[in-house]
């Protein structure tokens, strides 16, 4: 439903902010100290619900201000399912500036890279857990149906998120060694091995660069069954990494054990019979079981991770099945924070089986950077706590401060 000026005037009230603005925060020492001791340090709410209670605790917002991004241009204000409210932070047409105005040169930058910024708005009704996580849910859900009309991307942030440490990585001599080490080993090796490896590769990769926890755990999952795959069906006496090859079975011996599977279930459990056909004779998951506790060891940690050690009921490999095959809630924030604590330790098991196989086949000797908690190394300032208004001297239109 298209909002007019005066509905938007009406939902002021409520907003700490202006439609398509950032104010800085402003806070006294002791109110920075009662809002660092509440809600927004609670390990087990998401951090869009703590960046919610952050911002009404400090502020008293009677809603969750976020900051929306789309390929979509919309020219006028919305509200969509949920009272999910968006806000177009452009120049929309009929309106027009000088072309010195820095939001009409942010309108164009938005037009040419087809990335255009929404000040977003979802009122919260009570300030418990309940409605909270509702109104965070409500947002994904609203925002989810605009693809169904269109190839139409929106995604989200916490217009202020609540105060938390960055994860860098520290890197050290050793380890640029070892890229170069992998870099020569891989030129030397024949094509087909060498692209299985870089394959593999690319899938943690990617992963890396995303924000997206459900795409980042699914990209280094791909990173161990393309690599192990490749391993168990498709190397050759004269790969170097036949040596890990737990299968000897041939195509031959896959259609003989179809075979032998159907022809004993077919009659008195047909539904059975394709089952049994494709777990014991084709299943990826029994081949990764055998080729990984092979190459990592059963009882190793990272071996561990992926199918034993359970976590909230499910192991690394049965959470891969949740996601893969739709069981996992992916609308829902807190299990996208469910997958989100995960992805560490995922990605730690590509990349201890990667490094493995190429020291064990290869002859690296290769060590991993660590990760560190630490301070941020660059931080939004209209993030940071100021004790006046007037100490931040920087833009505070959202299609600035978002570009």
């Amino acid at each position: 439903m298209a909002l007019n000026r005066q509905d938007l005037e009406a939902i002021l009230p409520d907003k700490y902010n202006l439609w398509c603005h950032k104010r800085p925060l402003i806070s006294s020492k002791g109110a920075q100290s009662r809002i660092v001791k509440g809600f927004s340090t609670r390990p087990d709410l998401t951090p869009s619900e703590r960046a919610a209670f952050f911002l009404n605790d400090l502020t008293g917002c009677k809603g969750f201000e976020f900051v929306a991004f789309s390929n979509a241009r919309i020219n006028w204000a919305v509200r969509l399912s949920n009272r999910v409210v968006l806000v177009p932070c452009f120049l929309v047409d009929g309106e027009s500036g000088p072309v010195q105005d820095p939001v009409f040169q942010a309108t164009i930058r938005m037009q040419k890279k087809g990335r255009f910024i929404y000040d977003g708005w979802i009122p919260v009704e009570q300030w418990d857990d309940d409605h909270v996580h509702g109104a965070i849910q409500g947002s994904d859900e609203a925002l989810s149906v605009c693809s169904a009309v269109g190839a139409i991307s929106l995604s989200w942030e916490a217009k202020y998120r609540a105060p938390r440490g960055n994860l860098f990585c520290d890197v050290e001599p050793k380890h640029l060694n070892g890229l170069e080490q992998i870099a020569q080993s891989l030129d030397s090796l024949r094509d087909r091995d060498r692209i299985a490896v870089a394959q593999s590769l690319a899938w943690v990769s990617h992963g890396i660069r995303l924000h997206d926890a459900t795409a980042r755990f699914l990209f280094s999952v791909l990173a161990i069954e393309s690599l192990a795959t490749y391993i168990e069906r498709g190397s050759d006496s004269n790969s170097p990494f036949f040596k890990l090859k737990t299968r000897k079975s041939t195509k031959a011996d896959e259609a003989e054990c179809i075979r032998g599977q159907l022809s004993k279930w077919e009659k008195s459990n047909p539904r059975k019979a394709v089952e049994q056909a494709y777990s014991q004779c084709l299943s990826i998951t029994g081949m990764l079981k055998t080729h990984l506790a092979h190459v990592l060891g059963s009882e190793s940690a990272a071996y561990n991770l992926m199918f034993a050690l359970k976590k909230q009921g499910t192991t690394l490999y049965d959470l891969r099945h949740a996601v893969a095959h739709g069981r996992a809630r992916t609308l829902s924030e807190k299990e996208r924070n469910r997958i989100r604590q995960r992805v560490s330790e995922v990605e730690a098991v590509a990349r201890s089986y990667i490094l493995t196989v190429l020291r064990g086949c290869l002859g690296l000797n290769i060590q991993v950077a660590s990760s560190s908690m630490g301070a941020a190394l660059s931080i939004d300032p209209l993030d940071m706590l100021m004790c006046r208004e007037g100490m931040y001297q920087g833009p505070t239109h959202m299609g600035l401060v978002y570009w």
